[in-house]
């Protein structure tokens, strides 16, 4: 038997560090699934930014590795 479908929202961002958290709250106000985010070796401050969100779950890049990888590594994640 396998195990139910949850609905999961994966978020690759790269020095998004004044955008991320308005774009957060805008997919909060209509989902309210698991949401992961990526945040692949910003060097901007998006981790602060991500830092003091409990909605959320991050997975974090020490270096830009690349959308395609971010995406890889959430969907990892999320499994």
């Amino acid at each position: 038997m396998s195990a139910p479908l949850v609905p999961v929202v994966v978020l690759p961002v790269y020095n998004e560090g004044t955008t991320v958290s308005g774009v957060l709250d805008a997919v909060r106000e209509v989902f309210d699934g698991t949401v992961i985010v990526v945040d692949d070796g910003s060097s901007d401050g998006t981790a602060a930014a991500l830092a003091g969100r409990d909605d959320i779950e991050v997975v974090t890049h020490a270096t830009n590795v690349g959308y395609g990888r971010a995406l890889i590594d959430g969907f990892a994640h999320a499994l």
